[in-house]
């Protein structure tokens, strides 16, 4: 006996979600949520409202991109794991930019370093590309690092931008509603 939204067979589920038989095999292959029926080594009972919320996290993930199901079981462990970590993720959460801001002074303190143990005859005598390289792999990372920090504070040059525009915006509108008071003024004045 099954429950009322679970069905036996492949054709059913086709069926109720009016899509191909060959649609519903590659659902399967996809990784749609379904049960061995207890006695049966190849026989399936489809769970609908399962294979409805299947679907409609496949969807919103990326138009129907293939997405990995996760089991119940899977999803209880993924959330155990992340209440483990919540200290750390609340602490991440509130202090990013200051992290960020740290993660770029090491990159920074790494190129000081590395320059400090070298000298004057080594740094002359280096090719350019291997010069080149070495600056590049660390201001690249201390560059990343100084833009999301800025991000994090709302200093981004975009953000900046915006607000800048926002500014101008509101101006306008000032200045509008100034000169339509003005003329309201003066017509109730003649």
């Amino acid at each position: 006996m099954t429950a009322p939204n679970t069905v036996e067979t492949l054709k059913d589920v086709s069926r109720f979600f009016k899509a191909h038989p060959e649609t519903v095999r590659g659902w399967v292959k996809k990784g749609m949520p379904r049960k061995k029926k207890p006695g049966y080594a190849n026989r399936f009972l489809y769970d609908l409202k399962k294979i409805e919320e299947w679907k409609a996290v496949r969807i919103q993930r990326g138009g129907g991109a293939e997405v990995r199901s996760v089991s119940d079981k899977e999803l209880a462990a993924m959330k155990a794991n992340v209440e483990k970590f919540r200290g750390a993720i609340d602490f991440y959460k509130v202090n990013r930019a200051d992290i960020f801001a740290n993660k770029q002074l090491s990159y920074q303190k790494k190129a000081d370093y590395i320059l400090s143990q070298m000298s004057d005859d080594e740094i002359q005598n280096a090719k350019l590309t291997e010069k080149l390289a070495a600056l590049k792999v660390l201001d690249t990372g201390a560059a990343i690092y100084y833009d999301k920090e800025r991000l994090e504070r709302g200093e981004s040059t975009q953000n900046v931008s915006m607000i800048v525009g926002a500014i101008k915006e509101l101006k306008r509108k000032q200045s509008g509603r100034k000169e339509s008071l003005r003329e309201t003024n003066r017509t109730e004045a003649d």
